[in-house]
């Protein structure tokens, strides 16, 4: 397991792949990261402890205890604390697309004497 800081408090990384990542955010209060946005990222907060704000280009949402906020991908945000620390879970995913499979055959019926292969 990873962990990172910055002025916004530490990142305890607990998975990550080429498609996900799910972290624990422990923030300090009266902090904020920086206003960014994520080409191709969902990104996912979810409150444990405390009170968080997300702003986005739409406004600002405030998240208690058991709540939670998605960001799409290409869309602004920061998060931000007020006067306690908050601790937050962040998943991190890429937009799952149902559709994305190439066939180059079709399945069905092996016969019992040979093989597809």
């Amino acid at each position: 397991m990873e962990r990172t800081h910055g002025s916004w408090g530490g990142k305890l990384n607990l998975f990550r792949n080429d498609l996900n990542e799910v972290s624990i955010l422990s923030l300090v209060p009266h902090q904020r990261c920086s206003w960014h946005r994520h080409a191709s990222k969902y990104n996912l907060f979810y409150v444990l402890e405390g009170e968080l704000f997300i702003k986005t280009d739409k406004g600002i949402t405030q998240l208690g205890k058991g709540e939670f906020f998605t960001t799409v991908p290409n869309e602004m945000h920061e998060f931000q604390t007020a006067t306690l620390p908050a601790e937050v879970i962040e998943i991190m995913y890429v937009r799952y697309d149902p559709n994305d499979i190439e066939r180059e055959t079709l399945g069905g019926a092996v016969n019992d004497t040979q093989t597809s292969w």
